[in-house]
């Protein structure tokens, strides 16, 4: 099973947790918990890949936290922000 990197912080404005997904582009979550942007997450995943193969795309493969840090795309990595490894659970039927 895939796992996917989500970079998740806490909006202090709107006092909500939000997550996005270095490797699934335009894929986000909020939730109110830790635990509700965790699950909404793992939700919001499976629809992002569901839809990028209804386009006729693929799904990227995910990158591992190691490759991320050595990436200078997200510097915020290792900053602080709360980092979450979420399956990629796609449903069938």
């Amino acid at each position: 099973m895939a796992r996917y990197i989500a970079i998740i912080d806490y909006d202090t404005d709107i006092r909500k947790y939000g997550a996005y997904f270095p490797d699934a582009p335009g894929c986000t979550a909020m939730g109110a918990t830790e635990e509700d942007v965790v699950a909404n997450a793992t939700d919001a995943l499976g629809e992002w890949a569901i839809d990028v193969a209804a386009d006729g795309d693929d799904v990227p493969r995910p990158r591992s936290y190691a490759q991320l840090l050595k990436s200078s795309e997200f510097p915020e990595l290792g900053k602080g922000g709360m980092i979450a490894t979420i399956p990629l659970v796609v449903e069938a039927g």
